[in-house]
């Protein structure tokens, strides 16, 4: 009995042979009519073509949309660059308006303070938790002397202690040194006046020795004129009362200030010009 795989082996071999056989004719130069074999070759045939021309058909359109995804990449990267530029140049107009308008806040001040001064720029502080003093632009050359009174947009800053040629440096109120005269704003507590002085901590406290003063929280205080030799003119607001104490055994009051100005982000400054009156005290 014969090996069923075998014959099987060669019944393939056969078929393979009478395909390629009339493939051949189909494709011959100079064959005009197809005989039925060909037609039947070609129908056995037309499914695998059909696949073949599919696969083309899918692989080019894999093909461009890897292409379109390519170039869609570059254009989100464009995108990407554009926006950040945006972005940054947003920043600049932002930061410029600003600049402007503290700009405009400093010529305010000076028009109501009605004094003679300088603009200056802040261009360094104090590295020492210690200490709180700035450093300005402006000098001797800027007709800068020392004991000259600085305000910011929002209030009195400090007193200038040095200065060389192009630059001068200032002791804020709230250092340990740092001193003005002031009193309460409101017209109930207006008897209330007193020496506002820096604690270190970034406030002011002021004494004051009538308990019976209505002082309350939020209340200004503000400088209180020329007298005594200071250079701080008066009405300007030194800060606002955070807290009222009253210390024993006198039961006078101690108020503690939030100063008007806040030294850590002060830019602009206005230093007048007061030919050296008063003394950092």
């Amino acid at each position: 009995m014969g090996n069923p795989r075998g014959s099987r082996r060669w019944v393939w071999v056969v078929v393979l042979l009478v395909i390629c056989v009339l493939a051949g004719i189909q494709s011959h130069p100079g064959a005009r009519d197809t005989d039925a074999g060909t037609n039947a070759v070609s129908t056995a045939l037309r499914p695998a073509q059909s696949a073949v021309h599919a696969g083309q058909s899918v692989a080019g359109r894999w093909w461009s949309n890897l292409t379109h995804l390519g170039s869609l990449g570059g254009e989100i990267e464009r995108a990407q660059r554009e926006a950040a530029e945006g972005q940054r140049r947003q920043k600049e107009a932002d930061e410029l308006a600003q600049e402007v308008g503290r700009l405009r806040a400093l010529l305010s001040l000076r028009d109501e303070v009605k004094l003679p001064g300088v603009a200056a720029r802040a261009i360094a502080r104090s590295p020492s938790p210690w200490f709180e003093t700035l450093t300005l632009n402006v000098g001797t050359r800027d007709q800068v002397e020392p004991g000259a009174a600085v305000l910011a947009p929002g209030g009195l800053l400090g007193q200038v202690y040095q200065v060389s040629r192009y630059s001068c440096r200032v002791l804020c109120l709230t250092d340990r040194l740092g001193a003005v005269g002031a009193r309460v704003a409101p017209a109930r507590a207006r008897q209330v006046v007193g020496v506002a002085r820096g604690d270190g901590a970034g406030h002011c406290t002021l004494g004051c020795g009538q308990p019976e003063a209505d002082v309350r929280p939020g209340d200004a205080v503000v400088s209180s004129g020329f007298d005594a030799g200071s250079a701080f003119p008066p009405g300007i607001t030194v800060g606002y009362v955070l807290k009222v104490e009253r210390r024993k055994p006198d039961s006078s009051l101690e108020l503690t200030l939030r100063p008007a100005v806040d030294v850590n982000r002060v830019e602009e400054v206005l230093v007048l010009l007061n030919g050296g009156q008063g003394d950092v005290r």
